[in-house]
């Protein structure tokens, strides 16, 4: 299984969001869920069900098979569909999505690479029209995008009825700049939303203590 740094960081988040709040949902929508990571994650940390949608056959079949060998296999259901065309009579408590990324920039000549890193078939209106037709009214959604984005990501999803709760700008150190966002969403307007930070690595290229607080529910060596 392919595992993706800033893929665990999400999980990780949103699993301590939600324990730190006592919220325990009884089901979550993981949006491209590719090989199947942020499902996992999600079905470890919760009791939920967990519905994971990916439009691309591969990473579909890679995740139904992980999600067979896993302790969670009664819990977690994989769906080959794009979200556009996802239908369900259900809503979820936790949708949580890590979406393609760069619109229209950095486009590669593979296709398949596009479809996964590009917003070529799930823009921002899509996503946003997506998450708000399937969140319960009381329910939140973990959204993990580049940083640069965020504030385009944040205009979408108030247009349909959702607004930031909280979130996270990650920094590899802090010699850099903010590379990703992970904003949490909820159908409730708050007047501000809480900002916070992550570094990963301290200026020695080891991982920090924030960074090995949130992860060690999930990486074996920290």
């Amino acid at each position: 299984m392919k595992v993706c740094t800033d893929a665990c960081i999400l999980g990780a988040w949103a699993a301590h969001w939600l324990n730190n709040k006592n919220i325990t949902p009884a089901n979550i929508l993981d949006i491209g869920t590719g090989t199947g990571l942020l499902a996992l994650m999600m079905a470890q940390e919760t009791a939920a069900n967990v519905t994971a949608i990916e439009p691309g056959l591969a990473a579909y079949e890679q995740a139904t098979e992980n999600f067979i060998v896993s302790p969670f296999a009664e819990r977690v259901t994989a769906i080959h569909t794009r979200l556009q065309d996802f239908i369900t009579p259900n809503k979820f408590d936790v949708i949580i999505v890590n979406p393609p990324f760069y619109e229209s920039d950095l486009v590669s000549p593979n296709p398949a690479i596009n479809e996964v890193r590009h917003s070529v078939t799930l823009g921002f209106r899509e996503l946003a029209t997506g998450i708000g037709q399937h969140l319960s009214d009381k329910g939140f959604a973990f959204i993990l995008i580049p940083y640069s984005r965020n504030v385009d990501l944040v205009v979408a999803m108030k247009t349909n009825g959702l607004y930031p709760v909280a979130i996270l700008h990650i920094r590899q150190s802090t010699h850099h700049d903010f590379f990703r966002s992970i904003t949490l969403f909820s159908r409730n307007k708050e007047k501000s939303s809480t900002k916070n930070e992550l570094v990963i690595h301290s200026d020695k290229r080891e991982y920090t203590e924030d960074f090995t607080r949130l992860l060690k529910p999930f990486y074996l060596k920290l």
